[in-house]
């Protein structure tokens, strides 16, 4: 069965149309928007998975290590002064000055949220461990971000972007 003259006529306008489409999409994505774009929906969903659902123990404290850093954030105090902070005997930041035997983890992350639970008045047992699971997801977000300029750098930004999505 033989196409109509009219037919052929058709059927070559709907590809040249598609062929400009498809040079329009080609572009856009060959465009730094795009990956922009791609980059942002990436670390929008890494964000929506990492930030639902923070406070999945119901206020049960279930994992242990996180409970204790929780027990020693708690309990620490903010210093007054440099020279306060840098006396070890006195410091309020040290935990071993607030009735903590052992202690041996970094120092960091729990300076960082105690000074951000005080200032968002989520300071107590209840409520810096969740101040710390957002710090905590904020530094993943942080490490995507991270691996995306580390594989855009070395690889291209299509590596960069899977690297990412990955």
């Amino acid at each position: 069965m033989q196409e109509s003259p009219a037919g052929v006529w058709a059927g070559a306008e709907a590809r040249a149309r598609w062929s400009g489409h498809l040079e329009g999409l080609r572009a856009f994505v060959a465009d730094e928007r795009f990956v922009r774009l791609a980059l942002v929906a990436i670390l929008l969903l890494g964000a929506s998975m990492r930030l639902t659902g923070v406070n999945w123990d119901d206020q049960t404290h279930l994992h242990p290590d996180e409970r204790f850093l929780t027990d020693v954030t708690s309990r620490l105090g903010w210093p007054r002064s440099l020279r306060e902070y840098f006396d070890e005997a006195t410091s309020p930041l040290n935990p071993y000055n607030r009735d903590v035997g052992m202690f041996v983890y970094g120092t960091a992350p729990i300076f960082i949220v105690k000074r951000l639970g005080m200032l968002l008045n989520q300071n107590s047992y209840w409520q810096v461990h969740l101040v710390g699971r957002v710090v905590s997801a904020s530094y993943d977000l942080a490490i995507v971000l991270l691996v995306f300029l580390i594989g855009r750098r070395l690889y291209g930004r299509w590596v960069g972007l899977l690297g990412a999505f990955f």
